[in-house]
C-alpha cells in the first residue's frame, strides 16, 4: 500500500504536516488527511498540488483565497443539487472576489515580501 508524507506549502514555507496518509477527502471546506490507523488531520483552505507515488509525497497548498473558493464551490454544489438558488451563493462569491482583490492590492503595494 502507498502511504504518503504530506508537505504543506504556505507563505513561502514548506512543512511536513503528516505521514502515513492513505486517503484524502474534503469535508466542510477542509482537506481531510487520513492515516493508516484511521486518524484524521484537517487542513483548512488547502488544495492538493502534487501526488507523487514514486516518492510517496503529497504536496498541498494553503491560502485564504482557497478557503473561500472551496466554500463557494460547496455552496454552488448544494444549490445545483437542490435546483434552488440561495443568496448564500452570491455571498460566498463576494468573499472570493474580496479576498482576491485584497491579494492583488497587497501585491501592488509590495506587501507580499
Amino acid at each position: 500500500m502507498c502511504e504518503f508524507t504530506v508537505i504543506l506549502s504556505e507563505d513561502g514555507r514548506e512543512d511536513k504536516v503528516a505521514e502515513d496518509i492513505v486517503r484524502t477527502t474534503y469535508q466542510n471546506g477542509e482537506l481531510v488527511l487520513m492515516d493508516i490507523l484511521g486518524d484524521r488531520i484537517s487542513v483548512g483552505g488547502a488544495l492538493i498540488t502534487e501526488v507523487n507515488v514514486d516518492s510517496e509525497v503529497l504536496r498541498i497548498l494553503r491560502d485564504e483565497i482557497l478557503r473561500s473558493f472551496i466554500k463557494f464551490l460547496e455552496t454552488y454544489e448544494k444549490c445545483k443539487e437542490s435546483g434552488v438558488y440561495d443568496d448564500e451563493l452570491k455571498k460566498a462569491w463576494e468573499v472570493v472576489k474580496s479576498t482576491g482583490d485584497s491579494l492583488i492590492k497587497e501585491l501592488a503595494l509590495g506587501k507580499n515580501k
